[in-house]
């Protein structure tokens, strides 16, 4: 919840919303290129400038935990430009471009640990949204039978075994789908509590709907009668 402005893209399958504030994911962000933090001191302990390699609306960097059980211990990760904090909130925000951002993550992931690493099959995963080790949506790319962040785990994240990058399209469906799909989402991101769900909130410029909303003066005009057991919390 913040009082930032927020927008979205022209394109109806691209989306982009900028960082609600805070220190949770300020390294995240700035890595990214979010106007979230576009003019805050650098809060990366590996430096902001030049660390990341540049998408169309994504970026992919070098993580500082290591990979076990892999000959290289290198492990990558690919963030979207745009400020989502998990999968779910990827979901709910952006339901129209959801499966070709993930696609592009996937790809570029994969082609970036080609390009540094060397070529061979990858492993990747995406944590679930009540397992976030950062709050700033991520990728993970490391060796093939290996483990990271201790993943693969199919109970905390969804993770696959990458050998092309024509792969990337068919697993970014299979990663919407495991996220519990968008079908019966609209193509536009949700302006109620009705629409979004009680317990969530939204990027900076636009409603919430969690327990914080009330103090940050950025509810959802339904709130109050829609999350009756949120206000009474």
């Amino acid at each position: 919840s913040s009082d930032r402005s927020g927008s979205r893209s022209s394109d109806s399958t691209a989306c982009s919303f900028t960082y609600n504030g805070g220190s949770a994911a300020r390294c995240f962000c700035q890595l990214a290129g979010n106007p979230g933090c576009m003019d805050e001191p650098c809060a990366c302990p590996q430096g902001c400038d030049g660390e990341a390699t540049v998408h169309a609306n994504s970026v992919t960097f070098e993580n500082f935990a290591r990979a076990r059980y892999c000959s290289k211990k290198t492990g990558l990760l690919t963030i979207p430009k745009s400020y989502y904090s998990n999968i779910q909130f990827l979901r709910t925000w952006c339901p129209a471009g959801m499966t070709d951002l993930l696609a592009e993550m996937l790809r570029e992931g994969f082609r970036r640990y080609q390009e540094t690493e060397g070529p061979g099959p990858v492993q990747q995963c995406i944590h679930a949204a009540h397992h976030v080790s950062a709050a700033w949506l991520h990728l993970h790319t490391f060796c093939d039978g290996g483990s990271l962040d201790g993943m693969p785990n199919h109970q905390v994240a969804w993770c696959a075994t990458m050998s092309r990058a024509e792969q990337a399209d068919g697993l970014a469906v299979n990663v919407t789908n495991w996220a519990g799909g968008v079908h019966g989402r609209g193509p536009k991101a949700p302006t109620s509590c009705r629409e979004m769900g009680c317990g969530m909130y939204g990027p900076a410029g636009h409603c919430s709907c969690n327990a914080k909303c009330q103090h940050y003066n950025d509810c959802c005009d339904d709130y109050a009668r829609t999350c009756t057991m949120h206000v009474l919390q």
